[in-house]
């Protein structure tokens, strides 16, 4: 019996290794999980202002302007009150894609500046006070459909034969006219202005 009982032992023994030979060490179970997978976040590429726009850019701030940019570096506004500045200045000014603000007030421009100012489809505000124009000026500025705001006053000869040109610009909320040579007969051509919140009049012909 002694015999027997001893090789019933040793088959034992020989089981146990043959089961942990089976199983390698580091082996993972067919049947486990796999760990899932990282995803990265997504993000938006930023959009890249156009090498002739930084140039011109560079060059307005050459010539005093202070501009001010959006989120992705694109010049949003134009500062050149009381600037040294003349007509060319304004040349390539519709170049800026994105420009909603121009302020000109106080310098020496012409007429003939506000051309390519009236090519500037984006821009929303437009300051010419105290700028010497004449209704000619305006008349370069019907197509700015997005303009909401226009400032004139002082040593402006725009009088009310230049309210036509005005009532074209139907998304206007604030009109300054202080100063100039508009009567109540020229008001009354600004019909099509149905948006309009601000209308200033100051020292005008326009009767109380």
């Amino acid at each position: 019996m002694k015999p027997f009982r001893e090789l019933l032992i040793l088959v034992f023994i020989l089981s146990l290794f043959v089961g942990c030979a089976a199983e390698k060490p580091g082996e993972k179970p067919s049947g486990a999980e796999k760990s899932p997978e990282v995803t990265q976040p997504q993000t938006t590429a930023k959009a890249a202002v156009p090498e002739a726009e930084v140039q011109l850019a560079d060059s307005l701030k050459g010539l005093g302007a202070k501009l001010k940019q959006d989120k992705d570096g694109y010049v949003i506004e134009v500062d050149f009150r009381g600037a040294k500045i003349d007509d060319a200045a304004l040349k390539e000014i519709a170049g800026l894609s994105r420009l909603r603000s121009l302020l000109l007030n106080e310098t020496a421009i012409t007429d003939a500046a506000l051309e390519p100012v009236g090519k500037v489809a984006s821009l929303e505000n437009l300051d010419l006070r105290n700028c010497a124009l004449n209704n000619k000026a305006i008349s370069h500025l019907t197509g700015l459909s997005n303009l909401k705001a226009l400032r004139l006053s002082g040593n402006s000869d725009i009088d009310d034969d230049a309210l036509a040109d005005i009532n074209q610009l139907t998304n206007l909320k604030a009109l300054m006219l202080d100063f100039l040579w508009v009567s109540g007969d020229g008001i009354s051509q600004l019909k099509n202005l149905n948006k309009l919140e601000e209308l200033y009049l100051a020292k005008t012909l326009v009767d109380d």
